[in-house]
């Protein structure tokens, strides 16, 4: 069930918050990932559940920008096999809170990328 926060499409999340297992989750924000570079997620789908290794999160504000906690890209690696598929992921890390974000290819390599935009 969707419902208010954050949603997130490719390139761009807009606002709703989610419900996962009933408990609503609070919109994504920046500080919930910037703790966790270079640690693995478990990011689960329909289709399965894929480890991936967050390289970057990275501001797409200008410094100082009032919502610049709430618009920024996480970048991951698969941390073993290919790229899974371009999709909506619930991503989960201990101490983390899980979020369901469109995850998509970026670039030639095996790259992904989640854009989060919770300004709109």
């Amino acid at each position: 069930m969707i419902r208010g926060g954050v949603v997130v499409l490719g390139a761009a999340a807009l606002g709703f918050d989610t419900v996962l297992g009933g408990a609503a989750t609070a919109a994504p924000s920046r500080s919930d990932y910037a703790s966790s570079i270079g640690e693995i997620f478990e990011a689960s789908d329909r289709r399965g559940t894929v480890r991936l290794r967050l390289t970057h999160a990275d501001d797409m504000t200008a410094p100082g920008a009032s919502k610049r906690s709430q618009t920024y890209a996480l970048i991951f690696e698969p941390v073993e096999g290919d790229r899974p598929d371009d999709g909506i992921y619930a991503l989960r890390r201990r101490g983390v809170p899980t979020h369901d974000l469109f995850v998509s290819a970026v670039g030639p390599d095996k790259t992904l990328q989640a854009i989060v935009n919770g300004t709109v």
